[in-house]
């Protein structure tokens, strides 16, 4: 069975099976070609949209045989990139689609020269770190570097905010070091869930956001867009070992 690509006839995989190929009629609604792949995943045919937008395809209509990329996992994208370069098959100018690799976010904290001071284990029967349905989440970290506080007091006394904010980045490094240790690596992260950060302040200081922004901030620099999350800032009257911010984290973490 053949289909029609830039005016060429190429055969499609499948051999003659009607349901193997879109209708006549839609190929020629997507401005361009609709390219037949070998299956990516779960025995479907997977067929690539060269420069259509995805708002002008009808799922139903297709029959569910178009795979957007933004319903590919990262993995399946890369695999799709050789897919298609080891068929030849490029974009209308002959050119294979580049396909960004998968980050990895163990190498990016080498790269910005970050140090994961922990994990700093809390005492029985607390665990540092739980994975439950693919929801990783952190019991509270404190500001420790070696074991110690590196951050005591409360903000709008002892404490600057610009203080406060490198303590909310230490405890975000440490959140990232028990995280390493449950997963084995921060390649597992899909992206970060939320965060909750709570800052020893007296009663008339009211910037804490502006503290646990230097934990945000930090997210963002090792997972780019994967690091938006939501986040809670909570003024306190004292935290443990007198520390000035605890934080808590929760990331989504790949099958």
């Amino acid at each position: 069975m053949l289909d029609v690509v830039d005016g060429r006839e190429v055969p499609l995989p499948g051999g003659d099976h009607e349901e193997s190929r879109l209708p006549r009629q839609r190929d020629e609604r997507l401005c361009r070609a609709v390219v037949p792949i070998e299956v990516i995943a779960a025995e479907r045919l997977a067929l690539v949209v060269q420069n259509v937008e995805v708002e002008h395809l009808v799922p139903a209509q297709l029959h569910g045989h178009v795979t957007a990329g933004d319903d590919l996992t990262e993995g399946s994208e890369g695999l799709l990139a050789q897919r298609l370069s080891a068929h030849g098959v490029g974009c209308g100018d002959g050119h294979v689609p580049s396909v960004a690799p998968v980050p990895s976010f163990d190498a990016r904290v080498a790269e910005l020269g970050l140090t994961l001071h922990g994990p700093h284990l809390p005492h029985d029967p607390l665990d540092a770190a739980v994975l439950h349905g693919g929801v990783a989440r952190t019991s509270g970290q404190l500001p420790r570097i070696g074991g110690e506080l590196t951050c005591r007091g409360r903000l709008g006394a002892e404490v600057s905010i610009d203080d406060g904010a490198a303590a909310a980045a230490v405890c975000a490094l440490n959140g990232l070091a028990v995280l390493r240790m449950l997963l084995g690596t921060l390649d597992r992260i899909e992206r970060v869930l939320w965060v909750t950060g709570f800052v020893a302040s007296t009663p008339d200081f009211h910037d804490q956001p502006a503290v646990v922004d230097g934990a945000s901030r930090l997210l963002a620099d090792v997972f780019g867009r994967a690091g938006r999350h939501t986040r809670s800032a909570i003024g306190v009257a004292t935290l443990p070992r007198g520390g000035a911010v605890e934080l808590e984290m929760a990331v989504a973490v790949r099958s």
